[in-house]
């Protein structure tokens, strides 16, 4: 089986299971995207202007997730 295959099977698989399943799925998505796009932005950013918000380069991921995910547990 592709991996397309793979992914509408998965799809169609969530849609049969009923809207709620759905729209927790495409909400998952969603944050994933978000997070992606906020950890890209910061990355784009030199280092000169992360040290101007008091960040390091080495946070990022804590801190692309706790915008978008909130704090970890």
């Amino acid at each position: 089986m592709s991996m397309i295959e793979t992914h509408h099977a998965g799809l169609w698989t969530a849609l049969q299971a009923g809207p709620a399943k759905f729209s927790a799925l495409w909400q998952r998505y969603s944050q994933y995207r978000l997070y992606r796009k906020t950890l890209a932005e910061m990355q784009r950013m030199s280092t000169r202007e992360l040290a101007d918000f008091g960040l390091d380069r080495c946070e990022l991921n804590r801190i692309a997730h706790t915008c978008v995910y909130g704090s970890r547990k």
